[in-house]
């Protein structure tokens, strides 16, 4: 399975588990976008934003961090064997607790902004979007050109980790 393989599987994943049929945006949907358009915001921010309380955006924020993974969960250990499929899901698992980085400001309050997975994911929804297969929260009123835009010059020292300068 390929990288790309990966990463797709972990797109779906958060689609089938965080898009809701109705109308109304999940809060993980919710979270991914403001922070699309807002890197670097604290907890109170984001709650905020979203009008959600401090504890539901903090239990999406460990959701899709890796606040609450060990990192010891990915490594084999002597008593098991090398199953692709596993190793595969655990990818899948790794990538999709890594959508939000949490940054610590001289010891004052934390602050979040999206992991290059993260802005990739964004970018994702936001073509989903454009095909008309989601609705998005704060994007909508956007076209796919200015959200790239948005998201580019939010995450400008991302993006070129995949694209180049």
């Amino acid at each position: 399975m390929q990288a790309a393989d990966i990463f797709n599987k972990m797109c779906t994943r958060w689609i089938d588990n965080n898009i809701c049929d109705n109308k109304e945006p999940s809060l993980n949907q919710k979270i991914l976008e403001i922070l699309s358009k807002n890197p670097g915001l604290t907890l109170e921010d984001l709650s905020k934003k979203s009008k959600e309380s401090i504890d539901n955006v903090r239990k999406v924020i460990r959701e899709q961090s890796n606040q609450s993974r060990q990192s010891s969960s990915f490594q084999l250990h002597d008593d098991e064997y090398f199953d692709s499929n596993t190793i595969y899901e655990d990818w899948i698992d790794m990538l999709y607790h890594n959508i939000v980085t949490i940054n610590n400001n001289n010891n004052t309050n934390e602050t979040y902004s999206l992991s290059l997975f993260g802005v990739m994911l964004m970018l994702t929804l936001i073509r989903h979007h454009n095909m008309n297969r989601l609705n998005l929260y704060l994007f909508n009123k956007f076209t796919i050109e200015e959200s790239f835009d948005i998201i580019a010059l939010n995450y400008a020292k991302k993006l070129p980790l995949v694209f180049g300068e």
